[in-house]
């Protein structure tokens, strides 16, 4: 079975490591004229040599691929495979859309509820027991009626607030455009953020790095947290004040952080987050399994809406950036 019409489209593949994308378009879509791109170097002569309509990016575009997509008139769709987009905005949104790949909702979700679940019952503290062979038991507090904020509250801050709330945690939500949901107690505009910080005992930011998002939790935003929070970013790095959040961990303003993103990748080897028992470091890692392969299924979903004339899923704003 295929999803193709008859209909020949020019696709335009931008991976390092092209097999599973082109198997799976190859059966989907027959008539499809699908050209690869597996090294930066040769993309823009491959824009200019086949002039696709469609452009698969599974690696990351680096600022002058970003440019040189931009000069080329004959791309009209950009299916990126990551959910970040960061690094293409912005856009000329009047001859180009831009869809994404929301695809690690799950893991991430899951990867904030574990960190939560880790500190609060002390288990970074236990894990340095254990390297300095130390035994020396300590009163763990439930997790029951403690209070989440989710700072961006779309599909990840909602799957984090529905197995919150399962938890028996109370959770406030953050957005742009605060509306109900059944996955918070309260869901609240994003102008509250420090009153909300005030509140919680722990923090997970989800949001995307925008202009507006960019160094949002800075100095003053770190003041505003309830003394001895925790903090859980599997967001991106550029949206915290690093040399802020050092300061308060120092002083145990925040108890602890648990770290996915950070303003340099790969975190540089004499970062002094590296050194500190009160915070856990992790590779930007929040990668679901296969998650390449569910992209370019999702990419093929929306191709075949694309040939049927139909709404593209997943379509971002280059203004709001998301």
């Amino acid at each position: 079975m295929t999803d193709s019409d008859g209909r020949d489209v020019s696709i335009l593949v931008y991976w390092s490591c092209p097999d599973e994308a082109l198997a799976t378009i190859a059966r989907r879509f027959p008539a499809a004229t699908v050209n690869l791109c597996c090294h930066k170097d040769d993309f823009a002569p491959l824009l200019a040599e086949h002039r696709p309509q469609i452009l698969l990016s599974v690696d990351k575009l680096k600022p002058r691929a970003r440019r040189e997509l931009l000069e080329a008139a004959s791309v009209r769709w950009l299916h990126a495979a990551n959910t970040g987009i960061d690094h293409l905005t912005p856009w000329p949104a009047e001859r180009l859309t831009v869809t994404n790949s929301p695809v690690h909702g799950e893991v991430l979700a899951d990867y904030v509820i574990a960190a939560v679940l880790a500190m609060n019952l002390g288990f970074p503290r236990f894990a340095a027991q254990q390297r300095d062979r130390v035994w020396q038991a300590h009163a763990l507090p439930p997790l029951r009626g403690r209070t989440l904020a989710v700072v961006g509250f779309g599909r990840i801050g909602q799957g984090v607030g529905t197995r919150a709330r399962a938890l028996g945690m109370r959770v406030v939500g953050l957005r742009v455009t605060p509306e109900a949901s059944p996955a918070a107690d309260d869901v609240r505009s994003i102008e509250r953020l420090h009153e909300t910080l005030g509140e919680a005992d722990f923090v997970a930011l989800t949001l995307p790095l925008t202009a507006r998002s960019r160094g949002m939790i800075d100095a003053a935003a770190i003041a505003a947290f309830k003394p001895g929070a925790f903090l859980i970013n599997v967001a991106r790095g550029g949206i915290v004040d690093e040399a802020a959040l050092l300061a308060a961990l120092d002083r145990e303003k925040i108890a602890a952080a648990y770290l996915d993103v950070f303003a340099t990748e790969p975190l540089p080897a004499d970062s002094p987050f590296w050194g500190k028992d009160n915070v856990v470091v992790t590779p930007h890692t929040g990668d679901r399994e296969n998650w390449q392969q569910a992209a370019i299924d999702l990419f093929c979903d929306n191709l075949a809406r694309w040939n049927a004339g139909q709404p593209l899923l997943n379509v971002t704003d280059p203004n709001r950036g998301y």
